[in-house]
């Protein structure tokens, strides 16, 4: 019996994923396959009597993290006949602590991650908002288990977060989906419209229970500079503000 894979030194496998082991066999019909977390004193069973000419066994990995980790392919009918692995390898364990399921997070709060990690010590955080099609960067060199995350100013549904291993990406696992909203949400004018110089119009928002006051400005160079609406605070439950539009002519306005 001549073990193919793994051989490698230095090989990292992460809990619960799947990995191929594979072999070679010559006047063998059949093997056990065992894994030890001890580097070889006790040893646990995956699979008996596997057809040996079959080559491959997919090995779901257990929930035993380890960096002694070693396989023994052994002769079902003769134990004397056996290969194991020269160097012993790691079950690594990486997963989500914070639990994120149909949570609502608001932009520009800062909001605690913490992960569980075994033998994993440097990590890089993504977020998607497009079910995992493109990704952006929460922290791309994270030495600890605990982060605090700036929630980026979005909205978004279904967004999830993703954590990988900093020297081995396929070692990740990911959130369940979450959202982001503003604290403030404008609702009119949000684009589009065509405002006369000298009416009035109410400009609309809502805003999260957190929210007191408001500053609204408005710019007429697509926001390069802005100037008040009102100059001083406004309450943000009010949910709206009564705005006379000022002789500033522009195609370019903005309202924040």
């Amino acid at each position: 019996i001549t073990l193919l894979s793994p051989i490698a030194e230095g090989v990292r496998w992460q809990t619960g994923q799947i990995y191929e082991i594979t072999w070679l066999s010559e006047d063998v019909s059949h093997i056990d396959i065992a894994y030890s977390t001890d580097n070889g004193v006790t040893w646990t069973d995956i699979a008996q009597n596997l057809v040996a000419d079959a080559g491959l066994f997919q090995w779901q990995v257990p929930d035993t993290p380890t960096i002694w980790g070693r396989l023994r392919l052994r002769d079902s009918d003769n134990p004397l006949i056996e290969e194991t692995t020269i160097y012993p390898f790691s079950l690594v364990k990486l997963e989500f602590i914070t639990d994120l399921q149909g949570l609502t997070l608001y932009g520009g709060d800062f909001f605690q991650l913490e992960l569980l990690a075994f033998h994993a010590e440097r990590f890089r955080i993504f977020y998607s908002i497009d079910e995992g099609f493109t990704w952006n960067a929460v922290t791309e060199d994270l030495q600890d288990t605990h982060y605090e995350w700036l929630v980026p100013n979005i909205i978004a549904d279904n967004v999830i977060l993703t954590v990988e291993d900093y020297y081995e990406p396929g070692i990740f696992a990911y959130t369940d989906n979450f959202s982001i909203e503003s604290h403030i949400v404008l609702h009119f004018p949000n684009g589009g419209e065509n405002l006369n110089i000298g009416n009035t119009y109410d400009i609309e928002w809502t805003a999260s229970d957190s929210v007191n006051d408001i500053l609204i400005e408005y710019s007429i160079n697509d926001g390069a500079t802005w100037l008040p609406v009102q100059d001083l605070p406004f309450p943000a439950a009010t949910g709206s503000f009564e705005w006379l539009i000022p002789d500033t002519q522009s195609a370019l306005s903005l309202v924040r």
